[in-house]
């Protein structure tokens, strides 16, 4: 039942349909041709397939989720940012039950791609994208962003910015840092300042472009 065609007592119902089916292909594809198109906006509703297979004397039966938030209707994108945070929500928790530090979960977002190792700290406004790895020990924000980048262990990122580099461990990456694409900090390095690093920009920084500004080692 569509809401458009809803009486005001089916629409107080609080069950509804998710949209998920499971058809005997064989019926599905005889029962298509006879859906009608009698209702406001004149359309074929595949709910109507379930009422004729049932009246041709097939059973047919309903399965309650008990989460409702599996089955979250997406039409725009209000309805689209709050089913990524039910999603980061679910990452953040199992990676926390797994022994990661998580310092404000309603600021940090992590890919379901990333790979945490037990002790890892994530302080606010900490982003973790794609197929980020971080080590057990490291430190990662506040307010970094981190994009397929692997952080070694006991290694910190402040306030930066990280794009498909690897920072050695005990490394120190921050506050106002951008490593570029192909960046590697070695172990125990530092790169600071209002700046970027790549391949090529100074002790302890290495591969890729040879652009490096205002980034420093000790």
């Amino acid at each position: 039942m569509e809401d458009a065609d809803a009486t005001a007592g089916q629409r107080a119902i609080n069950e509804i349909n998710s949209g998920v089916y499971a058809f005997d292909g064989d019926l599905l594809a005889d029962v298509v041709k006879r859906v009608p198109t009698d209702n406001v906006k004149g359309e074929e509703y595949l709910t109507d397939a379930v009422g004729l297979l049932r009246g041709d004397g097939y059973p047919v039966d309903s399965v309650l989720c008990a989460d409702p938030d599996e089955v979250l209707g997406v039409n725009d994108q209000a309805q689209l940012a709050w089913a990524r945070r039910v999603l980061n929500e679910r990452v953040l928790s199992r990676w926390m039950r797994a022994g990661v530090t998580i310092h404000d979960p309603r600021s940090t977002w992590i890919d379901v791609g990333v790979r945490l190792e037990p002790d890892t700290e994530l302080r606010p406004g900490t982003q973790l994208e794609g197929g980020t790895v971080v080590a057990a020990g490291a430190r990662i924000g506040p307010g970094s962003l981190l994009r397929d980048t692997a952080v070694g262990a006991g290694a910190t990122v402040i306030q930066s910015v990280c794009e498909a580099a690897v920072i050695g461990p005990g490394a120190s990456i921050g506050p106002f840092a951008h490593l570029l694409p192909g960046t590697t900090v070695a172990a125990g390095a530092r790169v600071a300042g209002h700046g970027e690093a790549a391949a090529g920009g100074g002790p302890g920084i290495r591969a890729g472009s040879p652009r490096h500004e205002g980034a420093q080692d000790e």
